[in-house]
């Protein structure tokens, strides 16, 4: 957690969120130069992700720094490459040139829902 930065842009008032916790998030994801290389408003069906917080769902930056954060709040997470693409060969999913390895990226993310936690029907 020490090399991811916080930055809190708008404070929520619901539950923290906690590993385990069924999480949704609209994130746009910039390289240190400004490019965009992930939006969740222009990829895919343009709707918010849902997962599971700890479960290597999505990016390790998000699974630590979550736990750190509410439901409502919007925030700068700014996310060493060893926690987002790393050294992976990747084209960004918004379209463009390749992401270079080792690219530490900024996201914002806002944590639209946590605190839930799955129910299964049976």
């Amino acid at each position: 957690m020490s090399r991811i930065g916080i930055n809190i842009d708008k404070h929520g008032t619901g539950p923290i969120c906690s590993v385990g916790d069924w999480t949704t998030v609209h994130w746009v994801g910039r390289l240190k130069d400004g490019r965009v290389v992930t939006d969740s408003k222009d990829e895919g069906d343009q709707r918010p992700k849902t997962f599971t917080l700890g479960d290597h769902q999505v990016f390790k930056c998000w699974d630590l720094a979550l736990t750190q954060l509410h439901q409502g709040d919007i925030v700068t997470l700014d996310c060493p490459s060893h926690y987002a693409y790393g050294d992976a060969y990747t084209l960004p999913p918004v379209g463009g040139e390749p992401i270079p390895l080792h690219s530490d990226i900024d996201f914002e993310l806002e944590v639209l829902e946590c605190g839930r936690t799955p129910e299964f029907v049976q």
